[in-house]
This record gives structure tokens, sequence and C-alpha cells, in this order.
């Protein structure tokens, strides 16, 4: 079994799950991954489970969910910028911005 929600990873793998499949995993999977490796290792993952639920709340935040990732790709990663397809809407430049200052003051 799989978990669609990223942050409830922990909790899933602690009830028998397999890990998850989510489309936040495109920008924040160094941390679910270190969710998975810690549980496997039967160590502590609060500190990354609680990383993974900090950039979710961000992605949350500008929506449309879909534009908001594929900026995120972009500009954190550098991958070409996608664009989304009706009825979507890119996000805006500036809630873009804010959404990429609020990723990178995580990583600090």
């Amino acid at each position: 079994a799989l978990t669609g929600t990223d942050s409830y990873l922990q909790l899933a793998m602690q009830n028998k799950a397999a890990g998850c499949i989510t489309a936040p995993a495109n920008v924040i999977s160094p941390d679910l991954r270190e969710v998975w490796e810690l549980i496997q290792e039967d160590k502590d993952p609060s500190s990354a489970q609680t990383r993974v639920i900090e950039q979710r709340h961000i992605l949350e935040k500008y929506p449309p969910f879909p534009a908001t990732l594929k900026a995120l790709l972009h500009r954190l990663h550098g991958l070409p910028r996608w664009s989304v397809r009706p009825p979507l809407e890119s996000i805006s430049a500036e809630l873009e911005e804010q959404a990429v200052q609020e990723f990178e003051r995580l990583k600090v």
C-alpha cells in the first residue's frame, strides 16, 4: 500500500505502507527519501517529516498547485519552464518569487 499524501508518509509507513506517490515528490524528494530511509533503519524520521510538511504547506499557499510545482522545478532545479494547460493558469511572477523565497529559506 502507498499513501497519496506526503504529509502522512511517516504515519503511513509506521502502519505498513511501502511509501507514497505524490506530485510534490518532484520538488521535495530528498526529504521524502530521508523519511523512507530513516524508517527502514528504524530511526526517528520526525525532523525530515516536519520539513516535508513545511514544504507541502508552501505549495498549498500558492495555487494552482501544478503551476507552482512547474515554476519551482524551473527556478530551483533549472528544468525547462513547462506550461500548464487550460483550465489552469500560470502562477503570477510575484507569487512565484514568494514561493521560491520560502523554499530557499527552508534550505538554510
